[in-house]
């Protein structure tokens, strides 16, 4: 799916396929805060799932809450390297404006 300025990956293996069905549809009806709070809900019942960690800075990413989508995918670096997750949380640190961790990112 494609979410005007980031993309969301769809993977509900690891995670309640029921909450991620909800947040899509709270997405495609422009309801974004309830997309982010089924995501956190899904963190909450599986903290290791990657998928639900990367929908979450994805969402956070489209708010313009830049430092806090970083965050996100810099946890879901912890899960696994990646160099997609690394380039999306860089741009989210530059965005943020925290220039050094952006550098180490990249």
């Amino acid at each position: 799916y494609r979410l005007t300025s980031c993309w969301v990956v769809v993977c509900g293996r690891d995670a309640n396929p029921q909450l991620f069905e909800a947040a899509f549809g709270h997405l495609q009806a422009g309801r974004i805060s309830e997309a982010e709070g089924d995501f956190r809900r899904v963190l909450k019942l599986r903290p290791s799932s990657m998928s639900a960690t990367r929908n979450l800075g994805a969402v956070l990413g489209q708010q313009q809450r830049y430092s806090e989508a970083a965050d996100v995918h810099l946890l879901e670096l912890r899960f696994a390297e990646s160099a997609e997750a690394a380039g999306i949380a860089g741009k989210h640190l530059m965005r943020a404006e925290r220039l050094a961790e952006a550098e180490a990112a990249f």
